[in-house]
């Protein structure tokens, strides 16, 4: 552990921490644009983001969500380190950037995991599940701690329950989804308008996710430069 606390240490000298997540950011929507570009066929309002990955384009979303991924890591790193606090509990802090960290790479692992073999697809679904309620769990567990952390500015504090919001909503729509779906009567009808509804909502929270990055590394950014 001091070993990876060193390796950090170094490079947060040489690049500010708040860079990865602009990275992060800017690889993402890049690679989402350019995969959308490539596949005209595509409908984002019709079809779910893990079917962009199979289109044209679609290796352009997966080596974006990837590389993009892994730039979230020192990021999240990075983050945490910024809300250390005596006033703050540690092993909350420790719990939100872990879980931070684990959602990045299961997500990493959805785009690994993605193609038309029934066996590769059961794996991509578990690790979407994955991240979605690692994602969620990250979300919540940063808010707890922006809240109690004097640290945290009330524009990273808005914009972290905006996106919890968004987050919880999408992942509600998903298990009454598929609830309705598995069920007979009144209740399937309402889960095909669900159906339809989803892939806006993914694409609308896949985006809002995004936007953290940069939301919160663009503070970080203006309040690094702010004290110099």
């Amino acid at each position: 552990m001091p070993n990876v606390n060193n390796f950090f240490d170094r490079l947060f000298n040489l690049v500010p921490g708040y860079y990865f997540g602009i990275l992060t950011f800017s690889i993402g929507f890049l690679n989402i644009c350019i995969a959308l570009v490539l596949s005209p066929n595509y409908v984002m309002w019709v079809e779910s983001v893990s079917s962009l990955g199979q289109s044209e384009g679609g290796i352009f979303l997966r080596i974006g969500l990837i590389l993009s991924m892994l730039f979230a890591i020192p990021f999240l790193i990075y983050l945490g380190r910024t809300l250390k606090d005596e006033e703050v509990n540690n092993d909350l802090r420790t719990s939100a950037v872990s879980t931070g960290i684990f959602s990045s790479i299961t997500i990493i692992l959805t785009s690994i995991f993605l193609g038309g073999n029934a066996f590769i697809s059961s794996f991509h679904n578990l690790f979407t599940l994955l991240s979605w309620l690692g994602i969620i769990v990250f979300f919540i567990l940063l808010n707890i701690l922006m809240l109690n952390n004097l640290k945290a500015s009330r524009f990273q504090i808005l914009l972290g329950f905006t996106v919890t919001a968004i987050c919880a909503f999408f992942l509600i729509l998903l298990l009454v989804m598929n609830f309705c779906n598995l069920s007979a009567g009144k209740c399937h009808p309402f889960g095909r308008i669900l159906y339809i509804m989803a892939p806006t909502i993914e694409w609308i929270t896949t985006f809002s996710i995004f936007l953290w990055f940069l939301g919160s590394s663009s503070d970080l950014l203006y309040r690094e430069k702010d004290k110099s």
